[in-house]
């Protein structure tokens, strides 16, 4: 873990969005007064990637809420503070302090949830995990709204709870909406009669946004959905790349500082692959797990079962199908230069800039149909000013909610696997928890930061967490057509693919003790490494020579030193 949560800070590092409400004073350190009439709640919060604005909004709700309420002696209401910043908020050095701080509840990444637990730094909150949220309206608890995985995760073998997940965090590709509408990237489900050239797979809507032929199926092979006209396999997808080539249209582009990006990237063809009970496997090891046996040259491969792992086999578990799958997608895309950007490559373009530079290439004679980046990255640009940036140019289509991009849906590597379900793998660094040592000194205090974590994890709050920053909680709710008006076309695809019945979700944590005792080898940025320690994207670009096989090999030669 801590490698890759390390990059992860740096990657969610840019400031972000401030409070909608500026005249509410949530930060006691800017000059605002504290109300020692009002019972004191203060909340940390780490707000790289997903900013404070929704913190901000949920705390006015909730002291607007309890505003008559009195929870001591001579006091009446709660007045929340919230301190916000990307540094600082985060990781292990945060985590060793906080004790010695009066933030009550903590809202945070870069942390491992036992850790935090065998520190006795949270509070237990058993009893409002597993308590329905009747003062809030619902009769379901805090605990039914969480998948399976991370209710046998975040509860401890005693049965206790003490903190929860915030955010789903993922890479994956983003793609232009606009741009496929303009040049007619979408494919076709037949060709065109009397055309040869590559564009008899393309159609293009009309000025309505319509089109007058149908398109394919898409990945889910299923007429109808929000993938039609997207490539379904591997083939169909470099197929679209030397189309667009041929329409001056550079496929992909990344941050060259963090080409880290592209291989988290690729953790999520692996899990598409394998599909939700298989990838879960790499970290519960329930037996029994087909994995690569012996490969060839050519990639082919022979497979054995592994029916059992212990920590003398545990390497195995990363041999699966589906990582020379993966594999093979970053050797295509290196194939030929005109498939990439020059930003993939240099240490010079950080996040930022490669955001910029993504949502400004369509001013150019040249412009870029792909992003490999974190989900949250419109949160990013936005925040940077990067949109502001074309105003001129697009007029009212600078904006984020009128440009318009999508999450692109895994394509199969194999033509069989078109229709199966698609798999979204979630690394859980984040956390929320009730600081123990703060609260524990004011029992009213105590009483409202678990009223508050209850209230931040209501059906409505979730919603208007998901609705203010474009992204997902890890908790099952879904958001009303009403509030989706205000969210990011961006926004819309992540949320409909969470709610699609054709898709899964695999949160990467177990409670077994291979997992638990040595976690940072569970990490996605550890799933590809060798000892050359660069991404297999970069060995590929300078190995031309070098094969599925050779890292594969690799890699499987990392971990099996990494165990020892």
């Amino acid at each position: 873990m801590k490698k890759f949560t390390k990059f992860l800070s740096v990657a969610l590092s840019a400031t972000m969005l401030v409070s909608a409400f500026a005249g509410c004073d949530r930060t006691p350190d800017d000059g605002g007064e504290v109300d020692d009439n009002k019972t004191q709640l203060r909340v940390s919060n780490y707000e790289g990637g997903y900013g404070r604005a929704w913190l901000d909004n949920a705390a006015e709700r909730f002291e607007e809420k309890y505003k008559g309420v009195s929870f001591e002696d001579g006091k009446m209401g709660v007045q929340i503070h919230v301190d916000s910043a990307k540094d600082g908020k985060a990781g292990e050095a945060f985590l060793s302090g906080i004790s010695n701080t009066d933030f009550h509840v903590v809202v945070t990444t870069d942390v491992f949830y036992y850790d935090v637990v065998s520190k006795n730094l949270a509070l237990d909150i058993t009893d409002i995990m597993t308590s329905p949220l009747s003062e809030f309206g619902e009769e379901v608890t805090i605990e039914s709204k969480m998948d399976g995985a991370l209710q046998s995760f975040y509860k401890t073998g005693q049965g206790k709870y003490y903190g929860v997940p915030h955010y789903e965090e993922f890479y994956g590709i983003t793609y232009d909406k606009d741009l496929f509408n303009e040049k007619g990237f979408w494919r076709r489900a037949t060709p065109a009669v009397g055309v040869s050239d590559g564009s008899e797979w393309y159609a293009k809507p009309n000025k309505q946004g319509q089109f007058t032929v149908t398109l394919s199926s898409g990945p889910d092979g299923v007429a109808g959905t929000n993938d039609d006209g997207l490539p379904a396999t591997y083939d169909e997808f470099f197929a679209l790349c030397d189309y667009m080539e041929k329409n001056n249209v550079t496929p992909f582009t990344s941050s060259g500082l963090y080409i880290s990006m592209f291989t988290a990237m690729m953790y999520q063809l692996w899990a598409d692959y394998e599909g939700k009970a298989n990838f879960q496997k790499t970290v519960s090891f329930e037996g029994p797990m087909t994995v690569i046996n012996a490969m060839a040259d050519n990639g082919t491969f022979t497979t054995k079962t592994v029916e059992e792992f212990t920590t003398a086999n545990a390497w195995e578990g990363y041999n699966q199908a589906g990582k020379a799958a993966a594999l093979d997608f970053a050797k295509r895309v290196v194939s030929k230069s005109s498939y990439y950007s020059s930003d993939m490559f240099s240490n010079d373009i950080d996040n930022i800039r490669s955001q910029a530079n993504y949502l400004g290439s369509s001013l150019l004679n040249k412009p870029v149909a792909f992003l490999v980046d974190g989900v949250w990255w419109e949160n990013e640009a936005e925040d940077a000013g990067t949109y502001g940036l074309y105003e001129g140019e697009y007029g009212d289509s600078a904006s984020r909610m009128e440009r318009k991009f999508g999450l692109l849906p895994m394509p199969k590597a194999t033509l069989a696997k078109v229709g199966e379900n698609s798999t979204t793998a979630l690394k859980m660094s984040s956390l929320v928890f009730i600081n123990k040592a703060a609260v524990e000194k004011n029992e009213a205090t105590k009483e409202v930061a678990k009223k508050f974590m209850q209230f931040i994890h209501t059906d409505n709050e979730l919603q208007e967490f998901s609705v203010t920053t474009s992204a997902l909680r890890p908790f099952n709710y879904t958001v009303p057509a009403l509030k989706m008006a205000n969210v990011s076309e961006f926004g819309k695809d992540l949320l409909a693919t969470r709610n699609d019945a054709k898709h899964d979700t695999v949160y990467m944590v177990s409670n077994n003790s291979l997992y638990i005792n040595d976690v940072t080898k569970f990490d996605p940025a550890e799933a590809f490494r060798t000892v050359e320690g660069q991404d297999p994207i970069v060995l590929f670009k300078n190995n031309s020579s070098w094969t599925v096989k050779t890292i594969f090999d690799k890699t499987e030669s990392y971990r099996k030193n990494l165990w020892k």
